[in-house]
Protein backbone atom coordinates (compact mmCIF):
# COMPACT_ATOMS: atom_id res chain seq x y z
CA UNK A 1 0.00 0.00 0.00
CA UNK A 2 1.63 3.21 -0.86
CA UNK A 3 2.31 5.96 2.05
CA UNK A 4 -0.10 8.90 1.95
CA UNK A 5 0.54 12.31 4.17
CA UNK A 6 -1.88 12.61 6.78
CA UNK A 7 -4.58 14.18 5.91
CA UNK A 8 -4.48 17.20 8.37
CA UNK A 9 -1.60 18.34 6.17
CA UNK A 10 -3.46 18.49 2.85
CA UNK A 11 -4.49 21.52 1.01
CA UNK A 12 -6.30 21.73 -2.13
CA UNK A 13 -3.95 24.37 -3.98
CA UNK A 14 -2.23 23.95 -7.63
CA UNK A 15 0.98 22.21 -8.08
CA UNK A 16 4.14 24.65 -8.14
CA UNK A 17 1.78 27.62 -5.93
CA UNK A 18 3.88 29.43 -3.32
CA UNK A 19 2.66 28.96 0.24
CA UNK A 20 -0.24 31.15 1.66
CA UNK A 21 -0.97 32.24 5.26
CA UNK A 22 -4.63 31.88 5.42
CA UNK A 23 -6.90 32.18 9.02
CA UNK A 24 -7.95 28.80 10.43
CA UNK A 25 -11.17 28.35 9.52
CA UNK A 26 -10.16 28.96 5.85
CA UNK A 27 -7.49 26.62 6.03
CA UNK A 28 -9.81 24.34 6.62
CA UNK A 29 -12.17 24.91 4.41
CA UNK A 30 -9.93 24.06 2.01
CA UNK A 31 -8.61 21.21 3.48
CA UNK A 32 -11.89 19.29 3.31
CA UNK A 33 -12.63 18.87 -0.30
CA UNK A 34 -8.44 17.34 -0.75
CA UNK A 35 -8.88 15.05 2.42
CA UNK A 36 -12.41 13.81 1.11
CA UNK A 37 -10.65 13.25 -2.17
CA UNK A 38 -7.41 11.66 -0.77
CA UNK A 39 -9.54 9.63 1.96
CA UNK A 40 -11.43 8.27 -1.20
CA UNK A 41 -8.49 7.38 -2.66
CA UNK A 42 -6.63 5.23 0.08
CA UNK A 43 -9.84 3.22 1.18
CA UNK A 44 -9.88 2.66 -2.72
CA UNK A 45 -6.34 1.47 -3.00
CA UNK A 46 -6.89 -0.37 0.53
CA UNK A 47 -8.23 -2.90 -1.47
CA UNK A 48 -6.43 -3.98 -4.11
CA UNK A 49 -4.18 -6.83 -3.29
CA UNK A 50 -0.69 -6.13 -4.49
CA UNK A 51 -0.26 -3.29 -7.04
CA UNK A 52 3.02 -2.80 -8.80
CA UNK A 53 4.81 0.59 -7.65
CA UNK A 54 4.98 1.67 -11.25
CA UNK A 55 0.87 1.23 -11.52
CA UNK A 56 0.59 4.22 -8.60
CA UNK A 57 2.17 6.39 -10.39
CA UNK A 58 -0.92 8.12 -11.48
CA UNK A 59 -1.43 8.20 -7.51
CA UNK A 60 1.43 9.76 -6.68
CA UNK A 61 0.76 12.27 -9.07
CA UNK A 62 -2.75 12.58 -8.28
CA UNK A 63 -1.55 13.27 -4.46
CA UNK A 64 1.21 16.36 -5.81
CA UNK A 65 -1.67 18.10 -7.39
CA UNK A 66 -2.48 19.15 -3.75
CA UNK A 67 -0.85 20.24 -0.68
CA UNK A 68 -1.86 20.12 2.52
CA UNK A 69 -2.24 23.31 4.73
CA UNK A 70 -2.88 24.05 8.61
CA UNK A 71 -1.74 26.35 10.96
CA UNK A 72 0.10 24.14 13.03
CA UNK A 73 2.13 24.22 16.09
CA UNK A 74 5.27 22.59 17.22
CA UNK A 75 8.55 22.28 19.58
CA UNK A 76 11.50 22.21 17.37
CA UNK A 77 13.40 18.88 17.81
CA UNK A 78 16.61 19.25 16.44
CA UNK A 79 18.18 21.47 13.58
CA UNK A 80 21.57 21.63 11.75
CA UNK A 81 22.04 25.20 10.99
CA UNK A 82 25.57 24.35 8.95
CA UNK A 83 23.23 21.99 6.60
CA UNK A 84 19.97 24.07 6.74
CA UNK A 85 17.29 21.66 8.15
CA UNK A 86 15.86 19.89 10.98
CA UNK A 87 12.40 18.37 12.13
CA UNK A 88 9.84 19.92 14.51
CA UNK A 89 7.95 17.83 16.78
CA UNK A 90 4.40 18.19 16.48
CA UNK A 91 2.33 19.52 19.04
CA UNK A 92 -0.55 16.89 17.75
CA UNK A 93 0.93 13.95 18.69
CA UNK A 94 1.83 13.28 14.84
CA UNK A 95 5.24 12.78 12.85
CA UNK A 96 7.96 14.84 12.72
CA UNK A 97 7.81 17.80 10.16
CA UNK A 98 10.62 17.93 8.15
CA UNK A 99 11.91 21.73 7.67
CA UNK A 100 14.56 23.28 5.41
CA UNK A 101 15.99 26.86 5.89
CA UNK A 102 14.21 27.93 2.68
CA UNK A 103 11.16 27.43 4.75
CA UNK A 104 11.59 30.16 7.52
CA UNK A 105 10.24 33.30 7.34
CA UNK A 106 12.83 34.92 9.67
CA UNK A 107 16.98 35.07 9.28
CA UNK A 108 19.01 32.97 11.84
CA UNK A 109 18.56 29.23 12.09
CA UNK A 110 16.16 27.27 14.64
CA UNK A 111 16.68 26.39 18.01
CA UNK A 112 16.16 22.98 19.69
CA UNK A 113 13.18 23.44 22.10
CA UNK A 114 11.72 26.65 20.39
CA UNK A 115 8.41 26.80 19.55
CA UNK A 116 6.95 27.72 16.37
CA UNK A 117 3.78 28.02 14.17
CA UNK A 118 4.19 26.66 10.23
CA UNK A 119 2.13 25.68 7.44
CA UNK A 120 3.14 22.87 5.37
CA UNK A 121 2.98 21.86 1.43
CA UNK A 122 4.38 18.76 -0.31
CA UNK A 123 8.11 18.70 -0.60
CA UNK A 124 7.84 17.54 -4.63
CA UNK A 125 10.77 15.60 -4.24
CA UNK A 126 10.29 13.19 -1.75
CA UNK A 127 6.38 13.24 -1.72
CA UNK A 128 6.13 14.05 2.08
CA UNK A 129 5.04 16.78 3.92
CA UNK A 130 7.76 19.76 5.04
CA UNK A 131 7.03 22.42 6.89
CA UNK A 132 7.08 25.81 5.10
CA UNK A 133 6.36 29.78 6.46
CA UNK A 134 8.11 28.75 10.18
CA UNK A 135 7.86 32.04 12.57
CA UNK A 136 8.90 31.63 15.86
CA UNK A 137 5.38 31.51 17.97
CA UNK A 138 6.29 34.77 20.37
CA UNK A 139 6.88 36.44 17.05
CA UNK A 140 3.68 35.87 15.43
CA UNK A 141 1.74 36.55 18.37
CA UNK A 142 3.76 39.81 18.51
CA UNK A 143 3.38 40.55 14.82
CA UNK A 144 -0.98 40.25 15.59
CA UNK A 145 -0.19 42.17 18.46
CA UNK A 146 1.53 44.96 16.81
CA UNK A 147 -0.96 44.94 14.13
CA UNK A 148 -3.67 45.32 16.41
CA UNK A 149 -2.68 48.03 18.78
CA UNK A 150 -1.17 49.55 15.39
CA UNK A 151 -4.92 49.17 14.06
CA UNK A 152 -6.28 50.36 16.98
CA UNK A 153 -3.69 53.45 17.63
CA UNK A 154 -4.54 53.97 13.91
CA UNK A 155 -8.73 54.13 15.04
CA UNK A 156 -7.58 56.35 17.80
CA UNK A 157 -5.87 58.50 16.04
CA UNK A 158 -8.85 58.67 13.31
CA UNK A 159 -11.00 59.50 16.18
CA UNK A 160 -9.00 62.31 18.08
CA UNK A 161 -8.39 63.52 14.58
CA UNK A 162 -12.48 63.21 13.65
CA UNK A 163 -12.63 64.97 16.99
CA UNK A 164 -10.37 67.44 16.69
CA UNK A 165 -11.57 68.58 12.97
CA UNK A 166 -15.41 67.98 14.55
CA UNK A 167 -14.20 70.50 17.25
CA UNK A 168 -12.80 72.54 15.18
CA UNK A 169 -15.45 72.76 13.05
CA UNK A 170 -17.55 73.74 15.82
CA UNK A 171 -14.79 76.26 17.18
CA UNK A 172 -14.80 77.81 13.44
CA UNK A 173 -19.03 77.38 13.63
CA UNK A 174 -19.24 79.10 16.63
CA UNK A 175 -16.88 81.91 15.69
CA UNK A 176 -18.93 82.69 12.74
CA UNK A 177 -22.23 82.72 14.60
CA UNK A 178 -20.92 84.96 17.04
CA UNK A 179 -19.34 86.99 14.19
CA UNK A 180 -22.15 86.96 12.79
CA UNK A 181 -24.65 87.50 15.31
CA UNK A 182 -22.27 91.00 16.29
CA UNK A 183 -22.63 91.93 12.89
CA UNK A 184 -26.05 91.99 13.26
CA UNK A 185 -26.06 93.68 16.52
CA UNK A 186 -23.35 96.41 15.06
CA UNK A 187 -25.58 96.68 12.02
CA UNK A 188 -29.10 97.03 13.99
CA UNK A 189 -27.44 99.59 16.09
CA UNK A 190 -26.10 101.03 12.95
CA UNK A 191 -29.82 101.38 11.72
CA UNK A 192 -31.17 102.44 15.19
CA UNK A 193 -28.29 105.29 15.21
CA UNK A 194 -29.33 106.47 11.85
CA UNK A 195 -33.30 106.47 12.07
CA UNK A 196 -32.94 108.33 15.87
CA UNK A 197 -30.72 110.94 13.67
CA UNK A 198 -33.01 110.80 10.97
CA UNK A 199 -36.27 110.97 13.04
CA UNK A 200 -34.28 114.32 15.39
CA UNK A 201 -33.85 115.99 11.54
CA UNK A 202 -36.89 115.51 10.57
CA UNK A 203 -38.10 117.19 14.21
CA UNK A 204 -36.07 119.86 13.85
CA UNK A 205 -36.45 120.92 10.54
CA UNK A 206 -40.06 120.43 11.49
CA UNK A 207 -39.32 122.70 14.47
CA UNK A 208 -37.65 125.33 12.63
CA UNK A 209 -40.12 125.05 9.90
CA UNK A 210 -42.73 126.01 12.55
CA UNK A 211 -40.38 128.32 14.52
CA UNK A 212 -39.92 130.30 10.78
CA UNK A 213 -43.78 130.29 10.39
CA UNK A 214 -44.38 131.58 13.99
CA UNK A 215 -41.60 134.44 13.12
CA UNK A 216 -43.16 135.11 9.85
CA UNK A 217 -46.08 135.68 11.11
CA UNK A 218 -45.12 137.81 13.80
CA UNK A 219 -43.67 139.70 11.28
CA UNK A 220 -46.13 140.41 9.31
CA UNK A 221 -48.60 141.05 12.50
CA UNK A 222 -45.86 143.67 13.27
CA UNK A 223 -46.13 145.37 10.36
CA UNK A 224 -49.70 145.04 9.67
CA UNK A 225 -49.96 146.69 13.68
CA UNK A 226 -47.44 149.25 12.74
CA UNK A 227 -49.36 149.89 9.10
CA UNK A 228 -52.50 150.03 11.02
CA UNK A 229 -51.21 152.48 13.71
CA UNK A 230 -49.49 154.80 11.43
CA UNK A 231 -52.63 154.69 8.87
CA UNK A 232 -54.70 155.65 12.64
CA UNK A 233 -51.76 158.41 13.28
CA UNK A 234 -52.42 159.41 9.84
CA UNK A 235 -55.93 159.69 9.93
CA UNK A 236 -55.66 161.26 13.25
CA UNK A 237 -53.55 163.92 11.91
CA UNK A 238 -55.57 164.41 9.35
CA UNK A 239 -58.94 164.81 10.86
CA UNK A 240 -57.05 167.11 13.45
CA UNK A 241 -55.99 169.41 10.60
CA UNK A 242 -59.05 169.11 9.40
CA UNK A 243 -60.77 170.40 12.80
CA UNK A 244 -58.13 172.99 13.34
CA UNK A 245 -59.36 174.54 9.95
CA UNK A 246 -62.80 174.30 10.38
CA UNK A 247 -62.36 175.80 13.97
CA UNK A 248 -60.03 178.73 12.14
CA UNK A 249 -63.21 178.71 9.92
CA UNK A 250 -65.58 179.45 12.90
CA UNK A 251 -63.71 182.03 14.01
CA UNK A 252 -61.72 180.58 17.40
CA UNK A 253 -58.37 180.19 18.01
CA UNK A 254 -57.94 176.21 18.20
CA UNK A 255 -60.35 173.33 18.29
CA UNK A 256 -59.80 172.96 21.99
CA UNK A 257 -61.25 176.35 22.41
CA UNK A 258 -64.14 175.81 20.24
CA UNK A 259 -64.89 172.75 22.23
CA UNK A 260 -64.73 174.39 25.33
CA UNK A 261 -66.83 177.45 23.83
CA UNK A 262 -69.55 175.21 22.35
CA UNK A 263 -69.34 172.77 25.27
CA UNK A 264 -72.66 172.66 27.51
CA UNK A 265 -72.23 173.85 31.10
CA UNK A 266 -74.74 172.69 33.97
CA UNK A 267 -77.24 175.49 35.76
CA UNK A 268 -74.45 175.37 38.73
CA UNK A 269 -71.74 175.98 36.19
CA UNK A 270 -73.77 178.77 34.64
CA UNK A 271 -74.78 180.50 37.89
CA UNK A 272 -71.38 180.09 39.10
CA UNK A 273 -69.94 182.06 36.38
CA UNK A 274 -72.94 184.20 36.41
CA UNK A 275 -71.73 185.07 40.02
CA UNK A 276 -68.16 185.40 39.02
CA UNK A 277 -68.86 187.81 36.28
CA UNK A 278 -71.50 190.13 37.99
CA UNK A 279 -68.70 190.51 40.58
CA UNK A 280 -66.62 192.23 38.52
CA UNK A 281 -67.30 196.20 38.39
CA UNK A 282 -65.72 196.81 34.63
CA UNK A 283 -66.80 195.64 31.78
CA UNK A 284 -62.98 194.92 30.16
CA UNK A 285 -62.15 192.50 33.03
CA UNK A 286 -65.68 190.49 32.74
CA UNK A 287 -64.54 189.91 29.00
CA UNK A 288 -60.57 189.11 29.83
CA UNK A 289 -62.17 186.68 32.74
CA UNK A 290 -64.72 185.28 29.83
CA UNK A 291 -62.03 184.92 27.21
CA UNK A 292 -59.66 182.87 29.66
CA UNK A 293 -62.50 180.63 30.92
CA UNK A 294 -63.17 179.85 27.86
CA UNK A 295 -59.68 179.26 26.95
CA UNK A 296 -59.11 182.03 24.01
CA UNK A 297 -56.39 183.78 25.99
CA UNK A 298 -53.56 181.79 27.70
CA UNK A 299 -52.16 183.49 30.20
CA UNK A 300 -49.20 180.42 30.73
CA UNK A 301 -47.32 180.43 26.92
CA UNK A 302 -45.26 178.11 26.50
CA UNK A 303 -41.57 180.43 25.02
CA UNK A 304 -40.81 177.77 22.79
CA UNK A 305 -44.05 176.97 20.83
CA UNK A 306 -43.52 177.97 17.17
CA UNK A 307 -46.59 180.25 17.16
CA UNK A 308 -45.83 181.73 20.16
CA UNK A 309 -44.97 186.08 19.98
CA UNK A 310 -42.79 187.72 22.43
CA UNK A 311 -43.76 191.03 21.10
CA UNK A 312 -46.75 191.39 23.22
CA UNK A 313 -45.10 190.30 26.22
CA UNK A 314 -42.24 192.27 25.25
CA UNK A 315 -43.83 195.24 25.52
CA UNK A 316 -45.62 194.62 29.30
CA UNK A 317 -42.10 194.18 30.39
CA UNK A 318 -41.33 197.67 28.82
CA UNK A 319 -43.95 199.14 30.99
Amino acid sequence: MMDLPPLAFLQDADVGCQPQHPSQHQLKMRLLPAAITLSSLASTLAFVPSTPLSSLRSASSLSRLFSATSDVTGTVKWYNAERGFGFIAIDDGGADMYVHATGLTFDGPLIENERVGFTTEIDARTNKPKAVAVVRVGEEEDVVNTEAEEESDAVAAAAKMNEEEDRTKQAEAKAAADKAEEDARIKAEAEAKAAKAEKERIAAEAKAAEEALIAEEARLAKEAEEARIAKEKEEARIAAEKAEEDAKARGYPSVAIMKARMQPKSESEEASLSSKYAAMSSLGERAFAILIDLGMVDINPDPDAVDFDSSAYAEDDDE
